[in-house]
């Protein structure tokens, strides 16, 4: 098996070296015989992804972008403290920053990322229009002539920017929409499942009721039976 000269990082940290066979994905390592054993053995790592050094280089494999707590070197990062300005696991936020004023989760920082990207894309196309308004009518100043053609042009290109900013819009919106129905779904599914659970519980109850009427009145029988006979 091919190593290429790399080095078993987990050894390199105790001051050995020994060369690396395999690597992880998800803690980015390379490392020897030995230690991938060892990787695969240890509940924190053993649902980890370790695959052959030739296998990952031959799939090109791009690893996830998300690193680790520098507190808790085997959780990975999960929220980030604005306060304090740092990334850290979800067990250093209920601790150390449970103070803290803001504290999201990493998805959430995404997700609004995200949100600002759309929002900064739309303002480039729309700034992009400006330039393309404040080209043309300097353009009619300077020259008179064909003022007709330049009109439908100029008419062509604020058509063609309308359509572009519209569909845009569209795509957020049909992006939303789905987000928002996907939502629905799953309050309604938590909700359906609750009911379900009430209804099998409150069933039950009214079984044991039933039963513990059917002992009383045996017992207020056999009282009676037991008078009349004495």
């Amino acid at each position: 098996m091919e190593t290429n000269g790399k080095s078993c990082d987990i050894c390199s940290r105790m001051n050995s070296v020994e060369l690396a066979t395999s690597r992880c994905i998800d803690c980015f390592d390379d490392l020897c015989e030995k230690c991938a054993n060892s990787h695969r053995a240890n509940r924190l790592s053993m649902e980890h992804r370790v695959m052959s050094l030739d296998d990952s280089q031959a799939a090109d494999f791009v690893p996830d972008t998300v690193g680790f707590c520098e507190k808790h070197a085997d959780r990975k990062l999960e929220v980030y403290c604005f306060d304090d300005e740092l990334a850290c696991c979800l067990m250093c936020a209920t601790t150390d920053h449970r103070k803290c004023k803001m504290v999201e989760s990493l998805e959430e920082c995404a997700e609004k990322q995200a949100s600002e990207g759309d929002k900064k894309k739309l303002e480039e196309i729309l700034e992009e229009f400006n330039q393309e308004c404040e080209d043309d009518k300097s353009s009619l100043s300077k020259n008179k002539e064909g003022f007709g053609a330049q009109v439908d042009d100029i008419r062509s290109r604020i058509q063609s920017m309308k359509e572009s900013v519209v569909r845009f819009l569209n795509d957020k919106e049909a992006e939303f929409m789905e987000q928002l129905i996907s939502l629905q779904n799953e309050k309604n599914d938590k909700y359906a499942a609750k009911v379900d659970s009430l209804s099998e519980f409150q069933e039950k109850v009214g079984v044991d009721i039933k039963k513990m009427k059917n002992c009383t009145e045996k017992k207020q029988s056999s009282s009676i039976f037991r008078d009349e006979k004495s």
